[in-house]
C-alpha cells in the first residue's frame, strides 16, 4: 500500500472524535499539575502564540495565550495519542476547536482567522477545508478511541514538569473515564 502525503497548513483544525469528548489534560490532571505544565508552555513560547505569534492582548482578551493539547490519530487502530502542548492565542485556539467554535457563535472569528494565517484568499478554499475537517471529524466519531496519554506524562514527569501524584491522578483519571488505553 502507498502512503499520500498530507497537505499541512501552518494552522488547522483539530476536531476530536465525539467518543473522547472530554478526555483532556485539564479534565484528567489535579488543577495544580494543569497550572504547572501550561505555565512551561506559555514560558516557552514567551506568552506568544506559536503559530500566528500574536497575543490574546492585541485580540481584546484579557491573557495571552492558551494551552492547546496537540493529538495524533491513527485511523487505522483507532488509538488517539497526546503528542504535546502548544501555546496558542485565543484565535487559534478558536480554529483548533473549530466545531466548538461555530457551535458558540465564532464561526466568522476562525473562517477570518484561518484565512489570514494561511493566506488563503477564497472562501471556497475555506469552505472546502470545512467540508474536509468535519468529513474526517464524522467517519473517526463512528469508532471508539483508545486514548493514549501516559508516553506523554512521563515525558513531563522525567522533565520535572509534572510530578509522580499528577500523573497517577492522571491515569486514575483516565481509567474512571472509561478512556483506558495507555502506551
Amino acid at each position: 500500500m502507498r502512503k499520500v502525503k498530507m497537505i499541512r497548513f501552518p494552522l488547522e483544525a483539530e476536531l476530536v472524535p465525539t467518543g473522547t469528548w472530554g478526555a483532556n489534560l485539564r479534565a484528567l490532571l489535579p488543577p495544580s499539575g494543569w497550572n504547572r505544565l501550561r505555565s512551561h508552555y506559555y514560558e516557552k513560547a514567551d506568552h506568544k502564540c506559536e503559530i500566528c505569534g500574536e497575543t490574546g492582548f492585541t485580540q481584546n482578551r484579557n491573557h495571552a495565550v492558551e494551552a492547546h493539547e496537540s493529538w495524533e490519530y491513527d485511523d487505522v487502530s483507532h488509538t488517539q495519542t497526546l503528542t504535546g502542548i502548544q501555546a496558542l492565542c485565543p484565535r487559534c485556539h478558536m480554529v483548533k476547536h473549530y466545531g466548538r467554535s461555530m457551535s458558540v457563535g465564532g464561526l466568522n472569528v476562525v473562517r477570518e482567522h484561518i484565512a489570514k494565517v494561511n493566506g488563503w484568499d477564497a472562501s471556497d478554499m475555506i469552505l472546502l477545508y470545512e467540508q474536509l475537517i468535519f468529513d474526517t471529524h464524522s467517519m473517526r466519531s463512528r469508532f471508539r478511541w483508545e486514548v493514549r496519554v501516559e508516553k506523554q506524562l512521563r515525558k513531563w514527569l522525567d522533565a520535572g514538569i509534572l510530578k509522580q501524584r499528577d500523573v497517577d491522578k492522571a491515569l486514575e483519571n483516565l481509567k474512571k473515564a472509561k478512556y483506558d488505553g495507555e502506551d
